[in-house]
């Protein structure tokens, strides 16, 4: 007699682990993704996070994944955008502005 997933016990805390393990990754590679534009893993986010959507509605197994992934680097670059907006005067990057690191910039807007 063969065996199916159906009846194949499942194990909550290993699938709890396994979530939050790809939602830590997700994170940190959505806010050091947005070092280079948030609107860059953002929409991967959302393209990953859509894609989750629609196989957990059709209940296959990476569902769950894909969408905590997605949501998570969507989060991950909304984090590094509100530390920017909270620290505006801490060191940055100098990703987008044009301006180097450490030297001093003109941002007045014109």
């Amino acid at each position: 007699m063969t065996t199916s997933g159906a009846s194949t016990p499942h194990r909550p805390a290993l699938v709890v682990i396994v979530l939050a393990l790809v939602a830590a990754v997700g994170l940190l590679l959505g806010f050091y993704g947005a070092i280079f534009g948030p609107w860059y893993p953002m929409v991967l986010g959302a393209v990953v996070a859509v894609v989750g959507v629609i196989l957990v509605v059709r209940s296959a197994p990476w569902g769950r994944v894909l969408l905590t992934w997605g949501v998570a680097v969507i989060l991950g670059a909304a984090l590094y955008v509100v530390i920017g907006v909270l620290t505006p005067d801490a060191a940055g990057s100098g990703s987008g502005s044009g301006c180097v690191p450490g030297a001093v910039c003109d941002v007045t807007m014109h």
